[in-house]
């Protein structure tokens, strides 16, 4: 399994809510839990606020794949695993599909949020099987940490807080919607086709 060489494993002893889910996907260790969240496609979930969707709908954002490790992590006692939210620079270095939305809009690069996991120094990112810390990581302008629940409504707080102070240090002529929605298409860009 990749990304998991430097990444701690343990049996997974609590399993609060999901123990249904982890029996039924024949998941018992940490690593495990991991290759079944990298296999998941990426998708946002119908409500942000329920980890078993991940099952359910068989689908999960960075947020919802990242903070349900985390909760594992929380009911298990593991406390050496860190839930981060970094904010990045997205930018056609980031990703060249979003090179012609950046451009109409007259922008070099817009800050996204992303959540991934932290061992000791190093990231994890388990978004996807191909998800890699060295494609925001380069990029990565902000990070802190959070709880598991935290990420449902935490991270969008502090991304939209983080768009309106760049956007006066700046000085760009967009309001924060309409960031947000140059943002979205960018978003929908990267998922489109993997």
């Amino acid at each position: 399994m990749k990304n998991l060489v430097n990444f701690p494993d343990f049996e997974l002893i609590s399993k609060g809510n999901y123990s249904e889910y982890l029996a039924k996907n024949d998941i018992s260790t940490f690593h495990e839990l991991i290759h079944f969240v990298q296999k998941t496609p990426y998708g946002r979930n119908s409500v942000r606020n329920d980890f078993a969707l991940l099952f359910s709908e068989n689908k999960g954002t960075c947020s919802t794949k990242h903070g349900f490790l985390m909760e594992i992590c929380e009911l298990n006692k593991v406390i050496e695993v860190e839930l981060m939210v970094g904010i990045f620079l997205m930018n056609e270095n980031y990703s060249p599909k979003i090179k012609a939305i950046l451009t109409e809009a007259e922008l070099d690069a817009i800050p996204e949020a992303h959540c991934y996991l932290r061992y000791g120094n190093l990231r994890f990112d388990f978004t996807t099987e191909k998800s890699e810390v060295s494609s925001f990581e380069p990029f990565l302008i902000r990070e802190q940490r959070c709880d598991s629940q935290q990420v449902f409504e935490w991270k969008p707080m502090i991304h939209k807080n983080f768009l309106e102070a760049w956007l006066k240090r700046k000085k760009l002529n967009f309001t924060l919607d309409e960031i947000w929605k140059i943002r979205e298409k960018c978003i929908f860009k990267l998922s489109e086709n993997g």
